[in-house]
């Protein structure tokens, strides 16, 4: 994950000194351990996160989709395809939707990181959710709407398990 490793260290040490690099080495490494801590824990950090960081979070995992492997050439009808550089940058690339089948929360094959991106966001929601206060909370779904069309999804979703009520 990082691209500052001892190799880059030993080959860049021919031009600048190596202890220049290890500063870079050991800033990168603390960003490691903040992606590794996101990851296994998938809570809310303590101290947010810089923009730098949050920006490499999602760069690297964009890359962990298909359509962002090198010398792929996707040619089937759901692959992921981004013409404009403008719009590549805007979301760091990521090209796949979320969901399979049917199945919102099911990960996709060519889409690791945009799966990845999914259930880290349900993750930190279901966080953010039991710290204001409904710590009984067992999972939580994101939904890709709008908030109106998101409310009107949901309701719809419950209306069946409380078929006589008439309000929210």
């Amino acid at each position: 994950m990082s691209l500052f490793d001892q190799d880059i260290i030993a080959f860049g040490s021919r031009h600048v000194p190596a202890s220049y690099l290890q500063q870079a080495v050991q800033a990168s490494q603390h960003h490691k351990s903040q992606l590794s801590i996101l990851l296994q824990q998938g809570k809310l950090p303590t101290e947010g996160w810089s923009d730098t960081l949050i920006e490499q979070l999602l760069t690297q995992l964009a890359q962990l989709d298909s359509n962002n492997f090198p010398h792929n050439v996707g040619v089937g009808e759901r692959e992921a395809r981004i013409y404009s550089g403008l719009v590549r940058r805007r979301h760091y690339g990521f090209g796949h939707g979320i969901g399979r089948s049917g199945d919102l929360c099911a990960s996709q094959p060519k889409a690791a990181g945009s799966s990845l991106l999914y259930q880290l966001t349900c993750s930190l929601t279901l966080d953010v959710i039991r710290n204001a206060g409904i710590p009984s909370a067992a999972s939580a779904v994101v939904v890709p709407c709008a908030t109106g069309a998101t409310l009107l999804l949901c309701l719809a979703a419950l209306a069946p398990s409380r078929p006589n009520s008439r309000q929210v």
